[in-house]
């Protein structure tokens, strides 16, 4: 029986990103793709797995990039580009929570992104908590991801429905045990929480 949904963040929850923020700065700033690459493939990995300060890492990145202001307006202004809540999504979890099922956000993030999403979209309140990357010391791709939810959780993986929009971290999800759907919109999305949970879902 399933007892527990976890959601990934950006791309379901949160839409709406036109492009990667490596692709916006770079156009902005001036500087070539590359140079803000470099961060995200090497320090930015650090940060998401709980591994590293991600104000720390970017403000050693600042004159590379020309960014002229601090490395808290950096974050605000990266935080600012990657999409918002998406409302009928919210209504769903609204939907799926006062039938009794707990709902969590499921996300590869560091801790500054995680608080931004929380707190600052104000999604705290939609979901029944959250499980972060950067606090579990493991990203989706690794089945461990999903384990140690469980664990946290009380549950054992099969009692746990898990969608995201990325392939990879389904299949992880589902080798761990869990029931794992690959996000291909919206409609999809709520056509299959009723049939698998059996429950009344208002979708307009």
């Amino acid at each position: 029986m399933l007892k527990a949904i976890l959601l990934d963040a950006d791309g379901i929850v949160i839409q709406g990103r036109q492009k990667y923020f490596s692709e916006i700065l770079s156009e902005k700033q001036g500087v070539e793709l590359e140079v803000v690459l470099d961060f995200f493939k090497k320090d930015y990995k650090k940060c998401v797995l709980g591994q590293a300060d991600l104000k720390q890492e970017v403000a050693k990145y600042l004159d590379k990039w020309k960014w002229q202001g601090t490395a808290d307006e950096l974050l605000s202004f990266w935080f600012s580009k990657d999409g918002h809540p998406s409302p009928q999504i919210l209504e769903i979890i609204k939907q799926l929570r006062n039938q009794g099922m707990k709902v969590y956000i499921a996300s590869d993030h560091s801790q500054y992104r995680a608080h931004d999403i929380l707190q600052n979209m104000n999604l705290k309140e939609y979901f029944d908590g959250s499980f972060f990357s950067c606090n579990l010391g493991t990203t989706k791709k690794d089945s461990a991801f999903y384990i140690q939810a469980a664990q946290e959780l009380g549950l054992d993986p099969n009692e746990i429905m898990f969608w995201d929009d990325e392939m990879e971290n389904v299949e992880a999800a589902k080798k761990a045990g869990c029931m794992a759907y690959f996000y291909e919109g919206f409609k999809n999305f709520a056509a299959n929480l009723t049939k698998e949970l059996n429950l009344r879902l208002k979708t307009k």
